[in-house]
Formats: C-alpha cells, structure tokens, sequence
C-alpha cells in the first residue's frame, strides 16, 4: 500500500451539487427513520431509480448474454459467487460434505480482509471460564448497535452457531503456518486469530492464510474454481427463480454455470466503487482505502438488485480503522486515545472519548479527512486508565514512531503547528482553552467525562502531534434477507434460488459497525453465514455443522 498524506491525497471524487446533486440522491435518500422486521414501504433506491429513469449506473440492468455468446456450459447443484470469508468457507464444507459445487472468482485468487473471527456459543468457552448469554447480546445489538435495522431472527441463528462454525474450520484446516490459532476474550466473548507463525504484526496474512487453505481444501474435495471469472449477471427461469449465473473469463469468452439448488452471493462489499459509497455509504466517498487490490466492487449487489433484491436503505454500516495506516509505514501507536484531536485548522472539533469507530468517522468528517492527537511529554502516564477502546501501544513502539517520522515533535506549540501546516496562532489558542478547561476539571466545550479529560493537559515539553486519517476496510449492508440467508424481493417474498453471505448480506447493521462489544462479528457472521446457506440449499439447515 502507498503513502498517503493530506498534502498529496484528492478526493476520488467530487461531490454533485445543485440539482443533479438532488436527482442523484432521490434514488439513494438516507432512510428517514429506523427500519425494523415488519415489512416497509417498497420505495427502495432501486424503485427509485427506475421511477427517475436512472440516476446511477446500476439503475438499468445489463442485457443478457445471448445462449450462442457462451462458450462453455457448467451444471452444478450449488453455485458460490466470490471467494473470500463466506465464498471459501461455504466452498469448503462443500467440498468436505459431498456437494456438487462451482466457484466463479473475480480474481486471480480468493481475497480477504480481516483479522479476528468472532464465536459465541464456542464449544471451548467453557475451557476459557466464558459464558455466553445469547439473549442477552441480542439485547444489547438491538438497543446499541442495529438503530433498528436488525433482522433478529437472523442475528441470533447466526451468533449461537457462529462458535459451531469456527469449530468446525480449525477442526478441518489444520495449523497455520504451523501453529494453531491464537484464543482471546474480548467482551464476553471469544475470538481466533491467526498469526501465520510468524506473530502479531502478521495478523493479516494469518487470516488471509486460513481462506486460502479453505479454498484449498474445497478444490481438492472437487469444488471447481473459475479463477479470474467474475460473475457478471444471474439467470433466472420463467418463474424468475434464480437458476444459476454467467461469469467472464479473462478473454472476454462467457461461462455460464446452471445450479440446481440454489446460488450464493458471497461478493463482498462496495468500498471500491466510489459511486456506490456514494449512494449507500457517502461518508466513505475519497477515503483511502486499506485493499491492497481493489475489488469490492458492489458486484454481487448489484446482481441482486437486478433481479428484483431488496437492498437496506443507506447509510449501509460503516467499517474504517486507522490501522494499519495509510500514511507511513509504520502505524503509530494508540491511534483513538482520547487526546486532544485538531483538524488542519488547528481547531478542536470533537469529544474525544468516544469509542474507536465513532472517532474514525467524526475525522472522516473533517477536511480532507485528517486530525492530529496532540499530547506532551507525559503521554505514557496514564494512557491505560481510557476506556474508550482505543488501540494500545508502547513507549517504545511511540519511540520507534517518532524516529520514522511518523509522530511530529517539537519543543514548543509554534514549531510544531509549523510542522503540522496549521496556522500557528489557532494551534496555540487551541491548545490554552484545552489546558485551561483541564485545570478547572470540566470540559464546557465538548462535554468529555472529566474522569479522563482531567488525565492529558498539553503543558510538558516535548510536544507531539500523530497525524490520522481513517481508511476504509469494509461496508456491512446488502441485501435483506430471512433468517436462512434467501433473498428477499421488494414486498419480502423470497427470490427462490438466491441466498447471501458476507458483506453483501443486509438486515443486520445499523449505520456503524459495532466495534467495541462484537469484535469479530464480521468474520464470524461470513463464515456462518456461507456454511448455513448452502446447508439451506441442500435442506439441512438445522442440522449440526
């Protein structure tokens, strides 16, 4: 990944103003109140397009591939489209339980990103003096997190099987670069990780590790991979069940791949298509971007939405993370401490104390999407007393940043506004109101618990300033869906043959993805979530994994 810095990022792209501004938007408007399970209004972004003629570039499905266009025939019981979290798990027991099955990939190899998979109900909490209350989380998504989007009939058959699912992974994958995954508890619940053997800045190519041996493991218990095969349009039969799909090799020759049971959308999600942020996620439109190779394009959304899927409204979830950082090599540590944030302005903007997504968005808020922390000498002093789920770090890891240029210092507040490029007198006039509302212990301007806005006055010299900006990971909206992952169409009937898994499944996140609480939901959710779709193919849904 590139370096990226605030003098050089421009956004990806410009925002429309006026009235093409509002045509665009009226097939895309923000939901205007919380959405639950009873059935809504069917004025989705696609009826909305349509009815405006067209506003986005998925709004008019594609022609079909006529039958003498295709230049190979596949027939198949199970077709899974994608092969990253939910495309190689779903692949996997696939191949490992017999089922007939096709994979077409968009790329050269599965595709991944992620680190921790989340498990609830595991059959190792017990050993690990954990236990899970399922109604009880369910409680606390429904009243915290979901802003009354949530599916909860589907939430909770994928969190109590969620530990079934990643039993039955480490059981079949074997060793990870030789070494099994790693176990942590995280609020009250557990979660794998895998290191690759090679420790915890290698957490990436663990996970990375793990699909491409699931991958492994379905070709060879006969699984066939369309490599570099993206699906382009699904089929459908004159009763408009889905039967299967055409993807588009390299050359430009079509496949087309008949499924007998059923198709799954397993494509990821949309934060590598700008236009598709900036209908469902715009606060994401010109973020950096965290995918080494950009292939989150909406494909599998937008194939179900041509076949009449019903899409959550926007604003879809949002996943950006500060780490690893976009703006050096080294990722400076701490990144959501709540110290003092200023924007390129030298202006103090936010409450700091927040919980580590919320921060990333309110900086994606900002002018060209960047803040500084700015703390003195005695940062180390009680940087482990915040409880806003901030990312930790060491004195030396802190160090180590600096020298790499990474974390700004300098000897007064002046030298380093001139280092950051902020006008010099705001920066100063910033840092005396903060230093003064922390000596009368309350913090009049943004209302941070005094409890920790007390902790960090910026008075010791040296002075620092970590410059952040957020990049995006992912996006957790799609298409609703039942509680056995089928498609729902826009009068929530179910488009039979189509099931969803991943980051293309809708009817679970409110706007935020819930960072703090759910570590490891996405993963967990994807990996189930692809198992328990093609057991509902082939009808044993409710039987053990």
């Amino acid at each position: 990944m590139g370096n990226c810095s605030r003098r050089s990022f421009l956004k990806g792209g410009a925002l429309v103003g006026g009235a093409a501004a509002l045509s665009m938007l009226a097939g895309c408007a923000a939901d205007p109140k919380p959405a639950g399970d009873s059935v809504e209004s069917p004025s989705t972004q696609a009826d909305a397009a349509a009815a405006q003629g067209g506003p986005w570039s998925w709004s008019v499905p594609p022609e079909p591939i006529a039958d003498d266009s295709i230049a190979e025939v596949v027939d198949t019981d199970v077709l899974i489209i994608g092969a990253g979290c939910a495309g190689a798990g779903a692949a996997m027991y696939a191949g490992l339980n017999g089922i007939d099955a096709v994979v077409l990939q968009k790329s050269d190899k599965p595709r991944t990103n992620g680190v921790f998979l989340g498990m609830w109900n595991s059959p190792i909490d017990a050993e690990n003096e954990i236990t899970c209350d399922i109604p009880a989380t369910m409680q606390m998504f429904s009243e915290t997190y979901s802003n009354g989007r949530v599916n909860l009939k589907l939430f909770k058959r994928l969190l109590e099987r969620t530990g079934e699912a990643a039993d039955y992974l480490v059981k079949n994958i074997g060793p990870i670069g030789g070494s099994d995954p790693k176990v942590m508890e995280v609020g009250g619940h557990l979660c794998y990780w895998w290191d690759n053997g090679q420790g915890w800045d290698y957490r990436y190519d663990g996970w990375r590790a793990v699909i491409d041996r699931e991958v492994e493991l379905a070709e060879q218990n006969g699984v066939k991979v369309f490599y570099s095969t993206p699906a382009i349009m699904l089929t459908q039969g004159d009763d408009k069940t889905v039967t299967g799909a055409i993807g588009q090799r390299e050359d430009g020759s079509y496949v087309k791949v008949n499924a007998a049971k059923g198709v799954l959308l397993a494509t990821g999600d949309i934060t590598d298509d700008q236009e598709m942020l900036r209908c469902y996620a715009p606060v994401m439109e010109g973020v950096p971007s965290m995918h080494g190779t950009p292939c989150n394009t909406g494909d599998g959304h937008k194939m179900g939405l041509w076949v009449g899927g019903r899409m959550d409204l926007a604003q879809h979830a949002i996943m950006m993370h500060y780490d690893p950082s976009s703006l050096s090599p080294i990722t400076p540590p701490y990144s959501a401490a709540p110290w003092l944030h200023v924007n390129i302005y030298g202006e103090r903007f936010m409450n700091e104390n927040i919980d580590y997504q919320s921060s990333a968005s309110s900086v994606a808020m900002q002018p060209q999407h960047t803040a500084f922390q700015i703390i003195d000498s005695n940062y180390a002093v009680n940087v482990n007393e915040y409880k806003n789920g901030f990312r930790s770090g060491t004195p030396e890891k802190f160090e180590a940043a600096v020298k790499a240029g990474s974390i700004l210092k300098a000897d007064t507040i002046e030298d380093l506004a001139d280092q950051m490029r902020v006008d010099k007198d705001t920066l100063v006039a910033t840092v005396a109101r903060y230093n003064e509302l922390v000596d009368k212990g309350v913090d009049e301007d943004f209302g941070m618990a005094s409890e920790y806005f007390v902790l960090s006055p910026i008075k010791q010299a040296p002075f620092y300033a970590i410059e952040r900006i957020p990049s995006v990971l992912a996006t957790c909206g799609g298409l609703r869906c039942t509680d056995e992952l089928k498609v729902l169409d826009n009068d929530d009937n179910v488009i039979p043959g189509l099931w969803v898994a991943g980051n293309v499944q809708g009817s679970m996140f409110g706007y935020d993805y819930p960072v703090t609480g759910f570590q490891g939901l996405s993963l967990g959710r994807a990996l189930t979530g692809g198992i328990l779709a093609v057991k509902s193919m082939v009808g044993t849904f409710d039987e053990a994994i």
